[in-house]
């Protein structure tokens, strides 16, 4: 027999990550708070530091899991070639193109065509 979760599963789980981002942001304040009473020069630093590293640690304690793994496939490439491609039309947009969303959008598709190659040789090729 299968459970299916009902709405109260869905809400709890809500409010449950609700919470856990709340956490995160009063962390990362009391750090920064901290850091700056302190005299710190680097106080948003820390406090960025603070809210990034729960997922970074949680993405090494499950890619040490996986164990060693082989080069990487045609589609990882591909996949790689694209994010890095669309991440690097999205920069050049804004770095570029006034700051009007609409305007960024037009910047995007020649970017992308411009970035697609160039992604290509760094990632897929590589």
């Amino acid at each position: 027999m299968l459970l299916q979760p009902g709405p109260v599963a869905f809400v709890g789980f809500g409010l449950a990550a609700v919470a856990a981002a709340a956490g995160g942001v009063a962390l990362a304040y009391a750090v920064f708070a901290d850091a700056a009473a302190r005299g710190s020069d680097h106080a948003r630093f820390w406090a960025v530091v603070c809210a990034v590293s729960p997922f970074a640690l949680v993405y090494l304690l499950v890619r040490r899991r996986l164990g060693a793994r082989g080069p990487p496939t045609d589609r990882e490439r591909l996949a790689r070639t694209a994010a890095g491609a669309v991440a690097a039309a999205f920069v050049a947009g804004a770095v570029f193109a006034p700051p009007d969303p609409l305007t960024q959008v037009r910047w995007f598709w020649p970017s992308l065509l411009v970035a697609l190659p160039l992604s290509y040789y760094a990632f897929h090729r590589a």
